[in-house]
């Protein structure tokens, strides 16, 4: 039936999953023409222990970790700019 061929979606089908940080999303911006204003990560969830102790170990370098999502706000550059 057409409602399950719908549900039946696996991945790599019909999408694929994309992991980005602070970093990359602002070079995504960035090589597409648009400046980003403001990045902030939202639905965070406190790391486990062993990757909060890693992250402080690395001086932060995980914090991107604790975030399912990233809210962005950008705008196209001048066509001088770009």
């Amino acid at each position: 039936n057409r409602l399950k061929d719908k549900l039946d979606i696996k991945i790599g089908d019909n999408y694929d999953l994309v992991f980005f940080t602070k970093k990359s999303i602002d070079r995504m911006f960035e090589e597409a023409g648009f400046v980003t204003s403001r990045i902030e990560g939202i639905f965070s969830q406190p790391l486990p222990w062993k990757a909060a102790l890693l992250n402080h170990l690395m001086g932060g370098k995980l914090d991107d970790m604790q975030f399912e999502r990233f809210a962005c706000v950008a705008r196209q550059k001048p066509a001088a700019d770009v």
